[in-house]
């Protein structure tokens, strides 16, 4: 559990006591991949604007499954141009105590449940999350390639065009 623990301190910026709150919150943070981790944190902060205040008051969002869960339906939002639901209002003189019900939501029902909840198909949503797991995977894929390069680079032994 080394390298979760050390994504919550020093990849978030977790103090110690945030990050046992988010483990004593969501044990499956631990359960997660290091790697996993990062690409959920990115996205939390590329598409939802997110930050550790977010992950606080979510902390299942970091295990809910960036690729089964979090992203589809957070491409489905944008497609459906309802992303605004997620969004934490903007500071207030008092830290907030709880996300907006969508953003529980997201992450703790099940596919069906969450159309229902939103007023979805789920079979479009269904058709959707292909389309976004294929555009997700190829993007991986490409960013393992990439990083796969620039070790190489770094070693010295890197033998393709520049």
């Amino acid at each position: 559990v080394q390298p979760q623990v050390d994504f919550l301190l020093h990849d978030m910026g977790c103090t110690k006591e945030q990050a046992k709150s988010l483990v004593v919150s969501c044990p499956d943070i631990l359960a997660q991949r290091d790697c996993d981790l990062v690409r959920t944190w990115h996205f939390v902060q590329d598409e939802l604007q997110g930050s550790l205040e977010l992950i606080m008051l979510v902390p299942k969002i970091l295990a809910a499954g960036l690729m089964q869960t979090v992203g589809p339906r957070v491409s489905y939002l944008k497609a459906k141009k309802m992303e605004g639901v997620l969004q934490i209002p903007p500071p207030a003189s008092e830290p907030l105590n709880e996300a907006p019900l969508a953003l529980h939501a997201l992450v703790t029902l099940s596919d069906l449940q969450w159309c229902k909840s939103m007023g979805f198909s789920e079979k479009d949503f269904k058709e959707h999350c292909v389309a976004f797991q294929t555009d997700f995977t190829e993007r991986i894929t490409e960013d393992a390639a990439q990083e796969f390069q620039n070790e190489l680079r770094k070693l010295g032994i890197y033998e393709g065009k520049e």
